[in-house]
């Protein structure tokens, strides 16, 4: 199976999770651009509580690229996609 490219990728993260990929480029890493600082930092550590390692610059979450470790990407995308899912619901919760 061949590894997945940054703008594939982008692409899936964008349609899962409803973030913009941003335009910043760092070799081996792909942007996320959040709503705040704030939901960058609490995605962030909670990327890291689930095994996967990430950082950010401002309110840009920055997952990692690699194609010999994680060809498909699916491994993040998955992570991804469920933290997402919490912070929304973390944000409604607080909301309400």
């Amino acid at each position: 199976m061949p590894a997945i490219d940054r703008d594939t990728l982008g692409g899936l993260l964008e349609r899962k999770t409803g973030l913009r990929v941003s335009p910043a480029l760092a070799h081996g890493w792909i942007g996320l651009e959040c709503p705040s600082v704030s939901a960058a930092l609490w995605m962030m550590c909670a990327l890291v509580a689930a095994s996967v390692l990430s950082r950010r610059e401002g309110s840009v979450l920055f997952l990692p690229v690699n194609p010999a470790t994680g060809p498909t990407g699916a491994h993040v995308s998955l992570a991804i996609t469920r933290i997402c899912q919490l912070a929304e619901a973390r944000a409604s919760s607080s909301a309400s």
